[in-house]
């Protein structure tokens, strides 16, 4: 269903992958400055219960400048899954850190996987079960497939950067849910200031060795290797 209509701000709600994905404290500055010379919010897309699917940058700055009513398009989607991919679809020229692109890729890659097992069970349901095992791909080709049709989409350059950009975010939120905060802001600035490869070895080794804070402050600044860092750390007596 699409139609056109207004809304009033405090009637929207935002989209709980995009606080995942984009984070809560983003700059919208200039877009409010923008606002404030043109007069002109362009139109929001919303489900007809008042999630915002595009749209959520907008609707911060109109709390801010205190609009009350904006210009809505209402669409509604068959499943939570093409929810994700017009969220990311309509963030695809946007600016983003790296770890923005690693969340994006974490998200469309349990879309794509949920599509393709729904996709299969339906054909289990529709009696072609005896075709479906020769034609599914092993785990690992899956795997492959999925992230290499990621990776451009989300701007990384393979699906490997992908696959490694996907552990660090996965570890950044476990390392904040047991509440080693700094050692999760220490694995986000080298996923954000350096690349998903060096993150990857921080990874690794993050729960295994006491890093000193003087060398976490060169690590962030990409100012040492993580593998230097870590060999001088583990031959320490």
């Amino acid at each position: 269903m699409e139609r056109f209509t207004k809304m009033k701000v405090t009637e929207l709600k935002s989209h709980p992958k995009n606080i995942e994905i984009y984070g809560v404290n983003e700059d919208v500055t200039d877009l409010a400055e923008k606002i404030k010379r043109s007069g002109q919010v362009h139109t929001l897309t919303v489900t007809s219960k008042g999630i915002i699917l595009a749209g959520h940058r907008r609707a911060k700055v109109c709390e801010l400048l205190n609009i009350e009513e904006v210009d809505v398009e209402i669409r509604d989607f068959d499943t939570y899954e093409q929810e994700i991919e017009f969220i990311i679809d309509n963030n695809a020229t946007r600016e983003k850190s790296t770890e923005q692109k690693a969340r994006e890729a974490r998200e469309l890659k349990k879309a794509i996987e949920a599509i393709a097992e729904k996709r299969k069970l339906s054909k289990l349901k529709q009696n072609q079960a005896a075709d479906v095992p020769e034609m599914a791909p092993r785990d690992n080709e899956k795997q492959g497939r999925t992230r290499d049709i990621i990776a451009p989409i989300v701007g990384f350059k393979s699906g490997q950067e992908v696959d490694r950009a996907i552990k660090a975010v996965d570890k950044i939120d476990a390392l904040t849910e047991q509440g080693r905060v700094e050692d999760a802001n220490l694995l986000r600035g080298v996923l954000n200031k350096r690349n998903p490869s060096a993150a990857e070895s921080l990874v690794k080794v993050i729960d295994k060795v006491d890093i000193p804070e003087d060398d976490r402050k060169d690590i962030q600044a990409a100012k040492k290797s993580i593998n230097a860092v870590i060999k001088k750390v583990v031959e320490q007596p």
